[in-house]
């Protein structure tokens, strides 16, 4: 007997601590993270200076002998980058009721252990109006009210008439997936991986002490900006803000240079290396720009010619003087 007991306490800890944690869910190329509300209360008109902030629970709608609204705030400290849609999601796990419920946006600031039905603060923009007719979990689109640090909203009954109320559950009454609080959800688009490629290295092959070779290349797929390029060990370097490149490198050895170059992100994912190869050949007396030095005035063709003129004449007078 006492090892069944043991067993059956096992397994609730084991599919408890399954619930309690909150994965991020996949869905198909987009992903999605919650946050649950920093604060929530809710307020009633026939207590109206009674404040219950701290509660497991949030009423409102048309309950016993008054009026009540809820009050939720959720920050934007865990808003992914990327992110395409913001919901709030709320567990509204007593419906006494099928009733219309007005969810508004709020732009004053409010205490959670101070707000009553007296200093409760104004309603501004309805966000949506919709219907409730079993316990659930409902939610709500607010991407459009995403600004600033956090986002303030009352779920009321949309009129005064109706005699339908909910109960909800409140940030402290969150246990996870199984007994969920109120929720901001994100949807975002995970990171794509961004890419590199060498369009072009010119000259190649180059010569050594003669050329100077210019390196070109692009990032692609970039969330943001490349803060960085890596070459080969010995020839590293830096570039900040930009998806192209260029470098020059006039003293390299003579032989076969492997290039690398690799790109990250203002996120710090990095792309796969790419490479190209540069051959160095053995260069003349170069003045290290692509320019050979010349002699002033100096003409090779010209030289040929008086040499083919001069040499005959020469020729015929070593003769003569024989």
């Amino acid at each position: 007997m006492i090892n069944k007991k043991i067993f059956v306490i096992f397994l609730v800890l084991i599919f408890g601590t399954i619930f309690l944690i909150q994965p991020v869910v996949s869905n198909g190329s987009t992903m999605t993270i919650s946050t649950v509300a920093e604060k929530d209360s809710y307020v009633d008109s026939y207590s109206p200076t009674s404040n219950n902030g701290g509660k497991d629970w949030l009423i409102f709608g048309d309950y016993i002998l008054g009026w009540n609204e809820a009050y939720l705030y959720f920050n934007f400290s865990d808003k992914p980058a990327g992110w395409t849609k913001a919901e709030i999601s709320i567990d509204m796990y007593s419906v006494s009721e099928t009733f219309d419920v007005t969810a508004s946006l709020i732009n004053d600031t409010w205490d959670e252990y101070t707000i009553d039905w007296l200093n409760k603060p104004e309603h501004g923009e309805i966000i949506t109006t919709f219907t409730v007719a079993e316990g659930k979990v409902y939610t709500i689109d607010v991407t459009n009210y995403i600004e600033g640090d956090g986002i303030s909203i009352c779920f009321n009954a949309s009129d005064y008439l109706q005699t339908g109320y909910v109960q909800a559950r409140a940030r402290e009454g969150d246990m996870g997936s199984l007994f969920p609080g109120p929720k901001l959800i994100w949807t975002y688009e995970p990171n794509q991986a961004p890419t590199a490629t060498i369009t072009s290295i010119t000259p190649s092959p180059a010569e050594q002490g003669v050329d100077t070779v210019e390196f070109k290349g692009t990032g692609t797929d970039i969330d943001g900006t490349i803060t960085a390029y890596e070459w080969s060990s010995s020839i590293d370097g830096i570039l900040n803000n930009s998806n192209d490149f260029t470098k020059s490198a006039s003293d390299l050895s003579i032989g076969t240079h492997t290039i690398y170059f690799r790109v990250k992100d203002n996120d710090g994912a990095w792309s796969s290396k790419v490479s190209k190869v540069l051959t160095i050949e053995e260069g003349g007396n170069g003045n290290g720009n692509g320019e050979q030095e010349k002699i002033p005035g100096f003409n090779p063709l010209i030289l040929l010619g008086i040499i083919g003129i001069i040499t005959p004449i020469l020729i015929k007078k070593i003769k003569k003087r024989q």
